[in-house]
């Protein structure tokens, strides 16, 4: 969307950059790529553009929708232990998002280094 004149105003007035280009509409039939893009950047705190979109392709994302969480842990256990897991990559620019929290499998978001991600998740819950 290419701002007009009131748009420019509005997006002033909510603090945003008022020239930047922005998504102003998307089809309607989401992928799981395409929700995870947006989760990802709303969760990063950055606008949802095509910008910042590409700029998580790039830097690495996979979403998996049935990965298996372990009988012992309680999907209350694994959302705490993704969090700390999510807490620890944040700095190396790696993150993981727990996306449906359902036993016996979750649906997870991996972000940055996506094979390192997954490592560290699975040594997390296996352990």
């Amino acid at each position: 969307m290419i701002p007009g004149k009131f748009e420019r105003e509005y997006q002033h007035q909510l603090g945003n950059n008022p020239n930047r280009l922005t998504i102003a509409e998307v089809n309607p039939r989401f992928t799981n790529l395409s929700d995870a893009l947006l989760a990802v950047v709303r969760i990063q705190g950055k606008g949802q553009t095509i910008s910042e979109m590409r700029a998580v392709l790039e830097s690495g994302i996979l979403t998996v929708d049935r990965y298996p969480i372990p009988n012992n842990i309680s999907i209350e256990k694994a959302r705490d232990l993704v969090y700390e897991l999510d807490q620890k990559l944040k700095p190396k620019g790696s993150r993981i998002v727990l996306r449906m929290p359902t036993k016996p499998n979750a649906g997870f978001i991996f972000v940055g280094d996506v094979q390192n991600v997954k490592h560290e998740l699975d040594k997390l819950l296996r352990n």
